[in-house]
């Protein structure tokens, strides 16, 4: 007897079955990153050099 391969519908039936659980996990995880970001101290690095303009005879 040989097995059949899964269908596109059969992961999408076990995606409907776990939404519930998904969703919930989806926004523990968002508002985990989110806290996190505002608990970050504020740093700010800056760079730039700045060349005086060229004097060509143009």
């Amino acid at each position: 007897m040989q097995e059949q391969q899964p269908q596109f519908i059969d992961y999408l039936d076990i995606l409907v079955k776990w939404r519930k659980f998904l969703i919930k996990v989806w926004f523990v995880v968002c508002f985990l990153a989110a806290g996190y970001s505002l608990m970050m101290p504020k740093t700010f690095t800056a760079s730039a050099t700045m060349f005086p303009p060229s004097q060509d005879d143009g």
